[in-house]
């Protein structure tokens, strides 16, 4: 029996039970106007009622409904139970997963090129996506989008199957508005041992710096970062210093590739007060787009020079913010750990209560993180067991502050990107959690460390972080500082190509790898074995990158230093295997190609 529970008005999960009393979680469907915002958040809010998925006994003719073709042997009714649902449900996909306990196999093609479903009438088809199908290990997930489940009723599609001359009729544009093939699920983040794999920073970096002929960034500051993608524009907010820069004030910028930003036309959205508690630096500030439900866009932000935290809502994301009359509505206290400021809020949804993790400290300048809850986000009420993480141990890399920085939910998995503080220097890492109160810190920490003597990074890397999904790729973007603190600017680091390109290519002494543009860019000599027996007179340089349609992709180009001639290889990898190899010898530049 396939179950699938509804976890908020766009979100269901679907758990697969058999006799043997065996669960499996698969996913859910998504309306598609949210569709890409969801992939990008994973956002899971667990709430109200239940919805009723089951694969009933497979036929082998009609038996209620017309049967749509006699070249297919079989169909399995697929019946949907939405009688504890008062919402009608239009164009959703379902995410239908097939195994051994729940299908033959043996039935149909080998990669079930003849699988079709129909609506409740049994002959008009649906539109599905087929995204694996594995015969010998008898897995296969497949999307199917169900044109309408009326609200508190039943509903029947069938599952047809056993024509072996049918051909694939699997689309996912069809099947979803925006279709993406799903590639953000190569990178795994829910393994306790390398949950990120290695982060490789941006050989143009910074990405976004501060534009100093505008007054409100005349400082040179851009501090803070938070990150929102809404249908195919990716919102990025961020702080920026006034030329006193005793003062800041909040920032929009938008992009369409999460690389080229353009400023808002009403910046700045949020500057400090004539007088109060936030009269210098408005700053350090989580976003959360609630129109879904309350029909706003929310702020929480840092005021200065009380440090505590107050509220802003609008309608329009880029304009027209306004502050709550009855800010901060979270303050330092007398309590021991945070009596001196509350600051740096990070929020999260979950059903109807809003969680904010914040960073508290004490006169003597240490930071831990807190937690606390609301329904309103006006009211707060702070987790009894504050602080929810604290100092890592003397002389390590967060000995002094902690500071959340970003959320994801991934899985049952809560993944907190964190700034921490030596005394010295500021670096970015990552703790997970069931539950938003107990943090376990990766032991691989710090994930993003400062850069290197001159560089733009070399004095801090963190301060806030951002995990987003580009196109199927995870990125993870972050503010850095120089040495002398005279300017901040955002920079980008790369995780996916990282985590699986570093052992596909080894290097030798003599090479570099580097980050540029989306790829992976090694160069220098002996970097990959070319079949050359002797390095003394090439230089090789190849650039490579997990490819959107194929897998990984790698353009070689060798170098012959006494010749000027030079050679270009080409190769694509799709699951393991080599299904593109090209070679082509020419005499100057770089080769074109259509991949690269």
């Amino acid at each position: 029996m396939l179950i699938i529970h509804k976890l908020d008005y766009y979100s269901y999960f679907v758990i697969l039970k058999t006799k043997g009393i065996k669960y499996l979680l698969i996913n859910k469907p998504m309306k598609k106007k949210v569709k890409l915002l969801i992939y990008f958040l994973l956002i899971v809010s667990f709430i109200v009622v239940s919805f009723d998925f089951r694969f009933n006994k497979e036929s082998a003719k009609a038996d209620e409904a017309s049967w749509y073709h006699t070249s297919w042997k079989y169909r399995k009714p697929i019946t949907i139970d939405n009688t504890g649902n008062l919402d009608d449900l239009t164009n959703y996909q379902i995410k239908v997963t097939l195994s051994s306990s729940n299908f033959d196999f043996s039935k149909a093609q080998s990669s079930g090129e003849d699988l079709r479903f129909t609506d409740s009438d049994g002959t008009t088809l649906i539109d599905y996506w087929i995204e694996s199908y594995d015969n010998s290990g008898q897995t296969a997930t497949t999307w199917v989008e169900v044109p309408s489940i009326s609200s508190s009723s039943t509903k029947t599609i069938y599952m047809y199957y056993g024509n072996s001359i049918a051909s694939d009729a699997s689309n996912g544009d069809n099947t979803f508005e925006f279709f993406d093939d799903f590639e953000f699920e190569r990178v795994n983040l829910s393994s306790s041992e390398e949950p990120l794999g290695h982060l490789i920073k941006d050989s143009d970096n910074p990405i976004f710096e501060a534009d100093t002929l505008l007054s409100h960034e005349g400082g040179d500051h851009l501090v803070d970062i938070d990150i929102t993608k809404i249908g195919s524009t990716y919102y990025m907010l961020y702080s920026s210093s006034y030329t006193d820069t005793a003062y800041r004030c909040i920032c929009l910028a938008t992009s369409t590739d999460g690389i080229t930003w353009t400023r808002g036309d009403h910046n700045p959205l949020l500057t400090y007060s004539v007088a109060g508690w936030d009269s210098q630096r408005v700053t350090y500030m989580a976003f959360l787009d609630d129109t879904d439900d309350s029909g706003k866009y929310y702020i929480l932000y840092t005021g200065t020079p009380n440090w505590d935290i107050g509220l802003a809502e609008s309608t329009e994301i880029d304009n027209n913010w306004t502050k709550y009359g009855g800010n901060p509505v979270l303050a330092h206290t007398s309590a021991i750990w945070h009596n001196s400021s509350v600051h740096n809020p990070v929020l999260w949804k979950k059903g109807n209560t809003y969680y904010m993790l914040f960073a508290g400290s004490q006169s003597d300048n240490q930071y831990k993180i807190g937690l606390a809850t609301s329904t309103d986000m006006v009211n707060w009420t702070e987790y009894e067991g504050n602080p929810v993480m604290t100092l890592g141990a003397d002389g390590t890399w967060d000995d002094v502050r902690v500071v959340p920085e970003d959320i994801k939910k991934i899985g049952d998995v809560y993944y907190l990107f964190y700034g921490g503080w030596d005394g010295f220097h500021y670096r970015i890492g990552i703790a997970t959690s069931s539950d938003l109160h107990s943090w376990t810190k990766y032991t691989g920490n710090p994930i993003i460390d400062i850069g290197g003597s001159g560089s733009w990074d070399q004095y801090l890397a963190g301060d806030h972080s951002e995990l987003v999904d580009i196109d199927g790729y995870w990125r993870v973007y972050y503010t850095g500082v120089n040495v002398g603190d005279t300017k901040s600017a955002i920079g980008l680091s790369f995780l996916q190509e990282a985590s699986d390109l570093y052992s596909k290519f080894p290097l030798t002494d003599d090479a570099t790898r580097s980050i540029s543009g989306g790829y992976l860019v090694v160069s220098g000599a002996g970097s990959i074995a070319t079949g050359i027996s002797s390095w003394s007179n090439y230089i090789v340089e190849t650039k490579a990158r997990l490819d959107t349609d194929y897998g990984i992709a790698v353009f070689t180009a060798v170098t012959d230093m006494t010749t000027g001639s030079q050679d270009y290889n080409r190769f694509i990898w799709k699951g393991g295997q080599m299904i593109i190899s090209n070679s082509i010898n020419e005499s100057g530049g770089m080769a074109s190609s259509s991949r690269f």
